[in-house]
């Protein structure tokens, strides 16, 4: 029957009058495709820290790794995931922590290494190895480049995740937007910011004088002596048309060298990649104009005290210089029971008292004791106080203090010069054209007091190290400046220093298929 022929009574009929109380196959079929639906979106949600792991067979392994990429179970147990940020985590792995004891295997020495002794637990976001160091982004991955979010979350609130004083700033969230000035250490250990700092260095030196050209007005090439090539160290520097009688003109190079440079190679000095400047020696750096002649005399002319000597063995060796002078000038062959104090070394263990009067019996044989009045005149034109302090020493002669310039200024933070070598010496620590630079710090090319700290302040980084912009028309920004940039988690009280060689020492020795399969 067509249902055009239907009537109304046979249409109402055909439906079940309790219709209502039942569930039609189309509102079953929703049903279930809701809940599948809903099912999906739970495991995605739950599964959401881990969903990398899963597809990270995808991606190779870094290099360093790659010789067991194809072996799994070198970094991950059965069942258990390496990142402790992975929601199922804590069911599984009890935070993953099971994953450190694989990384273990090669990489010894980092288990248990404290970030600062006054830190609390770390939170679950960067307790493991691979919580921070997520591997399978690639051959060539920075897997050290730790992300911001891994150092924020302590310290954007720090005083909630250490016990005591706090040392450093309570909440810093990004390099650019809340990172405090820098500090130095001061002269008693004590982190000084950098405005308020002074070189805590025993050493005077004028930056201005030795930057100027000429010097103190009219010092030629023809000053340094050709000897041990020192003239030609020099000349060298200023290029192929120097000449001997131009006037010095040194700069930042003349003193200061990378550790990987030329100059460094040359002397014996060379160390680590060339992120650091060498300490300036004054054998290297200073004896080309500062020799330790002390007489024009000419047979004395040549003969310099020894550096590092303390005024007591100065005094002994200008008495034995003249001394041997007046001996060989008596043309008398003397053998003496200990040598004459001018032909010894600083530190030799003599008995001086004894050495002295030996020497006065042999003096007053050749009947001459001018010797005696020519080493005190010497001893009252040698220069050590030019550069050097006294500090008295409690019933004994004043002692020359040590110089103790810091080699490292930022001993928790990490810079490489070798990185910024394009970048002119002026344009971080002052140039010629003001006495300070835009930021207040005094310049290099004006710096007059050797307790000036010439360390540019955070705003000279944060030029180039920031979010890319356009300032006055000129770029700025753009350059990476992440905290691990400049900072390093390990050994956090002493990250320059790491773990030492000691640590890095092994247990035992494999054979290269051992090493390839290190948890076998």
């Amino acid at each position: 029957m067509s249902h055009l022929n239907l009537t109304g009574k046979d249409k109402s009929a055909r439906i079940p009058l309790p219709y209502h109380e039942k569930v039609g196959r189309r509102r079953r079929k929703y049903a279930i495709i809701a809940g599948v639906a809903l099912l999906v979106i739970a495991g995605v949600v739950v599964a959401l820290g881990s969903w990398k792991a899963w597809s990270a067979p995808l991606r190779p392994v870094h290099s360093s790794h790659a010789s067991f990429e194809n072996d799994c179970s070198q970094c991950h147990d059965a069942g258990k995931p390496t990142n402790s940020s992975n929601a199922l985590s804590g069911v599984l792995s009890s935070q993953g922590k099971a994953s450190d004891k694989l990384c273990m295997n090669c990489h010894m020495g980092q288990e248990g290494q404290e970030h600062h002794k006054n830190m609390k637990d770390a939170p679950s976001t960067a307790a493991t190895c691979a919580a921070c160091h997520k591997d399978h982004q690639g051959r060539g991955a920075f897997i050290s480049r730790v992300a911001d979010a891994k150092c924020t979350c302590c310290h954007s609130d720090l005083k909630s995740h250490t016990e005591g004083a706090l040392t450093y700033a309570e909440k810093i969230t990004s390099f650019e937007k809340d990172h405090p000035e820098f500090k130095v250490l001061g002269a008693g250990g004590e982190r000084v910011e950098l405005s308020k700092a002074r070189d805590p260095g025993k050493l005077r030196f004028n930056h201005q004088m030795h930057l100027t050209k000429g010097i103190i007005g009219n010092w030629t090439y023809e000053r340094i002596p050709e000897k041990d090539g020192m003239r030609k160290r020099y000349l060298e520097m200023q290029g192929k048309d120097a000449k001997v009688g131009d006037l010095i003109q040194l700069d930042c190079a003349s003193c200061h060298a990378l550790s990987a440079s030329d100059d460094a190679r040359k002397t014996g000095l060379a160390r680590t990649s060339g992120d650091y400047v060498l300490p300036v020696t004054y054998e290297q750096h200073c004896k080309a104009c500062h020799p330790l002649t002390f007489s024009p005399a000419d047979n004395v002319k040549e003969v310099e005290i020894p550096h590092h000597s303390q005024p007591d063995q100065v005094k002994d060796f200008l008495s034995g210089v003249f001394a041997r002078n007046v001996v060989k000038a008596g043309g008398k062959d003397v053998k003496l029971k200990q040598p004459f104090a001018g032909l010894v070394l600083p530190g030799d263990n003599l008995d001086r008292e004894a050495r002295e009067k030996e020497l006065r019996k042999v003096i007053e044989r050749a009947g001459d004791l001018a010797w005696e009045a020519q080493a005190q005149k010497a001893e009252h034109v040698t220069t050590c106080m030019l550069c050097h302090h006294k500090e008295a020493v409690a019933g004994k002669t004043d002692r020359i203090a040590a110089v103790k310039v810091p080699e490292v200024w930022f001993p928790h933070a990490k810079f490489s010069h070798q990185a910024h070598r394009t970048v002119d010496c002026a344009g971080c620590h002052g140039g010629k054209d003001e006495a300070k630079n835009k930021y207040g710090r005094p310049s290099v090319y004006h710096s007059q007091h050797s307790d000036d700290v010439l360390l540019p302040p955070i705003n000279n980084c944060l030029e180039c190290h920031s979010s890319a912009r356009t300032v006055d028309g000129k770029k700025q920004g753009g350059v990476r400046h992440e905290c691990v940039t400049c900072h390093s988690y390990h050994h956090g009280d002493a990250p320059l220093a790491g773990r030492g060689a000691k640590a890095r020492g092994i247990e035992t020795r494999r054979a290269v298929e051992e090493w390839m399969s290190p948890g076998k």
